[in-house]
Parts: C-alpha cells; structure tokens; sequence
C-alpha cells in the first residue's frame, strides 16, 4: 500500500476489523473461562489444583512465548504467522470445547496460548505497516480498544 497521506486506502480498515476480530476472540477467550471454572471442576470432577491448570497452560504459554512468537513472525512472515496462528487457535478452541477430558482440555489451553502469543505481535505489527504514520497511533488504539472489550465481555459471556 503506497504511503500517500492524501489517499486513503479502504483495505486498511478491513486489515484492522479482521486482526481486531482475531485479537478479541483471544481476549474473550482468556477470560471466558474464568467464569465457568466450576461448570468446569463439577463435570470432569477434578480437584482445584487441576484446575489451575487451565488458566496457567494459557497464561503462561502465552507470556512466555510473546517474544519468540513476534520475531518468528519477523523472520518467516508476519502474515503467514498470523494466519497459521489464527488456524492453531480455531481449531485448539473447538478441541476445548470437545474436550473428552480435564487432560486434553488443558493440552487445547496451551495450544490456545501458544497461537495467542503469535497473533498479538503480528497483528500489531500488520496495523502498524499497513497505516501510514499519521493514522497509525489511531489504528493501534482502535486495535487495543477491542482488545479491552474482549477482556471485559468475556465473564459476561461466561
């Protein structure tokens, strides 16, 4: 996409709703579950201490593979990570939600981190080369705005 400041390009908004779509199904994700631990620990009758095991797969997954994610996506392609991650994602959540067992169900949380981890960075990263400067600090912020109301909507959803 050419940096004319004068022209602006409509695919840009769709590149944003598209990463934003992805970005607040992940939020929505990590606080979903929070909000149906017990429906969780009453159905696989599972002790807390398993239980912890779903956030921490997704949660530390996710912090510790942030960075690796983001220069991998540097060095391979960031839209190819970003795509593969969005399809690694899919289908671990549909796997949690068929989940025969408390075991494979937290196997799909770490998967679910794991694609979480690569689509964050690519996704700012995409924003912010497909916005010329002087609109990129408002994609960003629209991007992170959506992030917040998946964070938020998640219990609710729960």
């Amino acid at each position: 996409m050419d940096e004319n400041p004068g022209r602006v390009d409509p695919r840009r908004w769709w590149v944003l709703l598209g990463i934003s779509v992805s970005g607040i199904l992940v939020a929505i994700d990590f606080t979903i579950v929070n909000m149906c631990l017990p429906t969780i620990q009453h159905y696989f009758s599972v002790s807390t201490n398993i239980l912890q095991w779903l956030m921490l797969g997704f949660g530390i997954t996710f912090a510790a593979c942030l960075a690796s994610a983001g220069n991998l996506a540097d060095i391979v392609g960031r839209r190819k990570v970003l795509y593969a991650s969005i399809i690694l994602f899919v289908t671990a959540s549909l796997g949690a939600g068929l989940s025969p067992n408390i075991d494979f169900l937290i196997v799909m949380r770490f998967l679910q981190g794991l694609a979480s981890a690569a689509i964050f960075p690519c996704g700012t990263a995409i924003i912010a080369s497909t916005f010329p400067a002087s609109g990129r600090s408002t994609a960003i912020g629209l991007y992170g705005f959506t992030l917040g109301v998946g964070l938020a909507v998640g219990p609710v959803f729960g």
